[in-house]
């Protein structure tokens, strides 16, 4: 399968999410910048998963300050991990329409702690280089 086609424009995604609540199917919606990806994501991305089995979930790929991959390179990864069902990239004002869009379904947010898994890897990195 190729998992480039979880990946949805925003249009699209808006179409998915709908048809799902008609279907009164389940959806987990998680925002992140993913960048890059790391295992905690994976970790974070499978308890969502776990917590509700028969849901579909939709990761939302938000732009952090700083970027260090592309939307489209950080979407590619997001969509080849298996839990994630659909992928969408999103603008700060997409954002809101997205999540009005899901109703009742709270979204998990995981922007800080990108940001925090960031900041360790760098402190990392630079503790090896000077260590």
């Amino acid at each position: 399968m190729d998992t480039r086609a979880k990946i949805l424009e925003f249009d699209a995604a808006i179409r998915t999410i709908r048809d799902l609540h008609e279907r009164q199917a389940s959806i987990r919606f998680v925002t992140g910048y993913f960048d890059v990806l790391l295992a905690g994501h994976v970790t974070q991305l499978r308890a969502v998963k776990e917590s509700t089995p028969t849901c579909r979930l939709l990761a939302v790929i938000a732009q952090p300050p700083d970027p260090i991959l592309s939307l489209r390179a950080r979407a590619e990864l997001v969509a080849a991990l298996a839990m994630v069902d659909y992928v969408v990239t999103a603008e700060p004002d997409q954002m809101d329409q997205l999540i009005a869009a899901l109703g009742d379904y709270e979204p998990v947010r995981l922007e800080e702690a990108d940001e925090q898994r960031v900041r360790q890897l760098i402190e990392h990195v630079h503790r090896r280089k000077t260590g």
